[in-house]
């Protein structure tokens, strides 16, 4: 049977990667103004610390959709039990998690190549 606990737990793995993406953006580019301003010694690490916590969440994110798909997969679910649309939420949120996955860990690249402070 299709539980709310689901939905939320599916509506959070398919949102958390735009949303955390967005946040982890503003506060990289907010903390390294700031930063630089005060001139911070590791501003660098503080920088790589909110991208792996933004790796982390959307990968936990990512995670409960693959279970919930993987769940869902061996169980017999029909249109009326909500199973198609739960499967479509699972498949959508690991999707959209990988790819905010990749679109975290490639905005973090720069910092290990370039000066964070010029």
């Amino acid at each position: 049977m299709y539980r709310r606990d689901d939905r939320r737990s599916l509506g959070f793995a398919l949102l958390a990667g735009p949303l955390v993406w967005a946040g982890q953006f503003m506060l990289i580019y907010g903390l390294q103004a700031t930063g630089c301003a005060a001139r911070l010694p590791l501003l660098h690490v503080a920088l790589h610390a909110v991208s792996m916590l933004a790796v982390g969440v959307v990968a936990w994110a990512g995670l409960t959709s693959w279970r919930y798909l993987q769940a869902l997969d061996s169980a017999e679910h029909t249109l009326a039990t909500g199973g198609q649309l739960a499967g479509c939420m699972a498949l959508s949120g690991v999707l959209v998690s990988a790819l905010f996955l990749l679109l975290i860990i490639l905005s973090d690249i720069p910092v290990f190549v370039l000066r964070t402070c010029s």
